[in-house]
């Protein structure tokens, strides 16, 4: 009979281990909306930011703004920031997907911008 003490050994996770493990650590890291602005008059920043970290924590990235008070609502993304972390893996939420998806179609945003969101 073999007895086994404790938890087996886990693989180290390096090299070509990363690679195959890629499903892991791609829903590690999700771009969505954190909420700013007083009560009545949110104001919205878009980020990249652990999925098991609070919606007002601290994020990795500060990807964009939106604000839905104005006529038409007013979206600056960093596209190519947001395409950059899609590519490590990242997830969006779906009112990000949305507002993304409307970025790229060119419609009903007062504005959207490339790598240049340097304020955000």
């Amino acid at each position: 009979m073999s007895w086994q003490v404790g938890p087996e050994p886990q693989p180290q996770v390096t090299g070509e281990n990363r690679r195959e493990n890629k499903e892991v650590a791609s829903n590690m890291v999700k771009i969505r909306m954190m909420r700013m602005g007083s009560k009545k008059r949110p104001f919205y920043r878009v980020m990249a930011i652990d999925e098991r970290k609070q919606r007002d924590g601290r994020p990795l990235e500060f990807l964009g703004t939106y604000d839905p008070r104005v006529e038409p609502p007013a979206v600056k993304l960093n596209l190519e920031g947001i395409d950059g972390w899609i590519g490590k893996g990242a997830q969006l939420s779906d009112t990000v997907r949305s507002l993304v998806n409307r970025v790229r179609r060119g419609g009903n945003v007062a504005a959207a911008t490339g790598a240049s969101n340097s304020n955000v």
